[in-house]
């Protein structure tokens, strides 16, 4: 039990998150970086979040939740569902966002420096004034994306 409290102590570095320790313990299996069940974080509130890079979200179910100024700088999230979730202000540098729902999520003023987007879906996604140089575009879908004041420049 220490060894999942000190593992979720370390993820939660600088966060001012309003979510439950309880619940973020049992998000992970003890003394490791991996989710326990993808689907434990539906709607929950990871505002300010560090989560370092090696934990592994590949095909997390985070759909609707709340992210914002979250750091997942380099995190794994490939084939997640972020579908809805907030991420606004995140700091998404050298994340693998590759063929991750990000259906109408908000990624207002995220910061996606190199992050790979190859798939990704994007559709009615909110991207104002987001910073997307060198981030991977490939295949994604922008269909009613609103990139207003996004930075972009291709690799």
């Amino acid at each position: 039990m220490k060894a999942a409290i000190f593992c979720v102590i370390a993820l939660w570095v600088g966060s001012a998150g309003a979510y439950d320790l309880a619940h973020v313990e049992r998000m992970f299996i003890p003394g490791s970086h991996k989710l326990r069940n993808k689907g434990d974080c539906v709607q929950c509130d990871l505002s300010g979040l560090k989560i370092p890079e090696t934990v592994n979200l590949s095909g997390a179910n985070l759909s609707g939740a709340n992210l914002s100024g979250a750091d997942l700088s380099g995190v794994n999230l490939s084939g997640a569902n972020l579908s809805g979730a907030d991420l606004s202000r995140a700091i998404l540098r050298r994340t693998n966002l590759f063929g991750a729902n990000l259906e109408r999520a908000d990624l207002i003023q995220a910061d996606l420096g190199d992050a790979n987007l190859r798939d990704a879906n994007l559709s009615g996604a909110s991207l104002q004034a987001s910073y997307l140089r060198g981030a991977n575009l490939h295949g994604a879908n922008l269909r009613g994306a609103n990139l207003h004041g996004a930075q972009y420049a291709p690799r």
